[in-house]
C-alpha cells in the first residue's frame, strides 16, 4: 500500500512523498510458450536449409562426374584420332614415297628413249639394244653346247632371263596390313609405326554381277492444258525391249563367243556358276538383233579396207555344214589398219580382185587402182 504527504526535514525543506505506480509482474512462464516456437520454428529452417543444401551439393557432385567422363572420353577420341591421323600421314608419306619411285622410273625409261630410240643415229655406230645383246649371247652359248654335243633342255645357265612380267596395265590399288596390339611383350609398350613398308603384290580377279533395278519416276500435270496426264522417264537403254540383260552383259557374251571361241552352252554354264541362269533361247534371240546392228559397222569396214593403197591377202580352207560342197575358203584381206574377212566357196583370184577394185565412194575417192601382184589390172585402166 502507497503512503502518500509530506516529510520535514530538519533543514527546513519540504519533501513531498507520491504513491508508488502500481507495477505489473510479468513471469518467465508468460515467454517461455512463444520461445519454444520461435526455437522450433528456426530449427525446422535450419535443417530444410541444410537438406536443400545436400541436394544441392548432390547435384553439383553429379555434374562434376558428368563432366569428368566427357572429359575423359574427349581426351579417349582425341587420343584415338591423333593415333588416326598419325597413322593416316604414315600412309599418304609411303604412298608419296611409291609416286616418287614410279615417277624416277618412268623418267629413266624416258630418257633412255629419247636417247635409244627417238634420238639422232649415226651410221658409223649402231645401237644395240640389251635384248639382243642377251640374244647374241645365249645363241653363242647355244653354239658352244652344239659343239660340245650337250645341251640341257630349257633355260640355259647364265643366259639373262626376262624378269618379272610387267604388269603396269592392270589397275592397282594400294591396301594395308597392319599388325593389331604390336607392343612390346615384356613392359607392352607399343611400337612405333615406321614410314617403310614391305611390298607384297598379289593379281586377283574379281568377277561380280549386279542387279540394278531403276525406279523410274512419274510426274503429273498441275494444269489444266491437257487434263491430268501422266508422264513416267525412260528405261535405261537396253538391247530388247523387255529384256533384263544389260547391255555391258551382251557385250561379254559376244567377246567370249567370237573373241575367246567359247560356245554359247559353255558361257551359260559359267554365267550360272555366278547365279545367273539364262535361257539359250533368250541369247540366241539377242544375237539375231546383235548380228543385225553389226552390219552397218562391217560394211564401214569393208569400205574403209578397200579405201587402202595396198593390202595383203591369204586364205585356208573353211568347213561348213551343209548339202553340196563343204569345204569353202576363207579369205583374210589387211589393210594398214583394217581386216576384213570373206568366205567364198572359190579361191581364185577373183575373190581379192572383187574385192579390191570394187566400184565405191569412200571420203571422195571414186576408184583406187593398184598393182597387186597375180591381179590383172588392165581391165580396171
Amino acid at each position: 500500500m502507497a503512503i502518500t504527504g509530506n516529510r520535514h526535514h530538519a533543514d527546513g525543506m519540504k519533501t513531498t512523498i507520491h504513491p508508488a505506480k502500481k507495477v505489473r509482474s510479468i513471469g518467465i512462464s508468460a515467454y517461455r510458450p512463444h520461445a519454444a516456437s520461435d526455437l522450433r520454428k528456426e530449427h525446422q529452417d535450419d535443417r530444410a536449409a541444410f537438406a536443400a543444401a545436400e541436394q544441392k551439393i548432390e547435384l553439383q557432385a553429379m555434374q562434376i562426374k558428368e563432366l569428368v567422363d566427357e572429359n575423359t572420353k574427349l581426351r579417349s577420341a582425341r587420343w584415338a584420332t591423333e593415333e588416326f591421323l598419325q597413322a593416316e600421314i604414315c600412309k599418304l608419306k609411303l604412298e608419296i614415297a611409291n609416286l616418287g619411285e614410279k615417277l624416277e622410273a618412268a623418267n629413266k625409261q624416258l630418257v633412255w628413249l629419247r636417247t635409244n630410240q627417238f634420238g639422232s643415229k649415226s651410221e658409223q655406230k649402231e645401237i644395240v639394244s640389251p635384248v639382243q645383246i642377251a640374244e647374241d649371247k645365249g645363241a653363242e652359248e647355244q653354239h658352244d653346247g652344239a659343239k660340245s654335243g650337250k645341251r640341257n633342255r630349257g633355260q640355259q645357265p647364265g643366259s639373262k632371263g626376262h624378269g618379272r612380267s610387267d604388269r603396269s596395265e592392270i589397275d592397282t590399288r594400294v591396301q594395308y596390313l597392319e599388325l593389331p596390339g604390336c607392343a612390346c611383350e615384356k613392359c607392352g609398350k607399343p611400337y612405333r609405326l615406321l614410314l617403310r613398308t614391305e611390298s607384297s603384290p598379289l593379281t586377283e580377279l574379281e568377277i561380280s554381277l549386279v542387279r540394278t533395278v531403276f525406279q523410274r519416276c512419274k510426274y503429273v500435270s498441275q494444269c489444266d492444258c491437257e487434263g491430268r496426264k501422266i508422264v513416267v522417264a525412260p528405261p535405261p537403254p537396253k538391247l530388247l525391249p523387255r529384256t533384263e540383260i544389260g547391255n555391258s552383259l551382251w557385250v561379254h557374251l559376244v567377246v567370249r563367243k567370237f573373241l575367246s571361241g567359247m560356245p554359247q552352252n559353255r558361257i551359260l554354264k559359267e554365267l550360272s556358276l555366278l547365279g545367273l541362269h539364262l535361257p539359250a533361247g533368250t541369247v540366241t534371240g539377242g544375237s539375231r538383233v546383235i548380228n543385225d546392228l553389226f552390219d552397218p559397222l562391217v560394211e564401214a569396214l569393208i569400205n574403209h579396207c578397200r579405201g587402202a593403197d595396198l593390202w595383203n591377202a591369204d586364205e585356208t580352207t573353211w568347213r561348213i555344214f551343209g548339202e553340196g560342197k563343204q569345204r569353202w575358203w576363207l579369205w583374210l584381206i589387211a589393210s594398214n589398219d583394217a581386216v576384213v574377212y570373206l568366205l567364198d566357196p572359190s579361191r581364185s583370184k577373183k575373190v581379192p580382185t572383187d574385192f579390191c577394185y570394187a566400184q565405191i565412194t569412200v571420203a571422195g575417192i571414186e576408184q583406187n587402182i593398184v598393182a597387186v601382184a597375180g591381179l590383172d589390172v588392165s581391165r580396171y585402166a
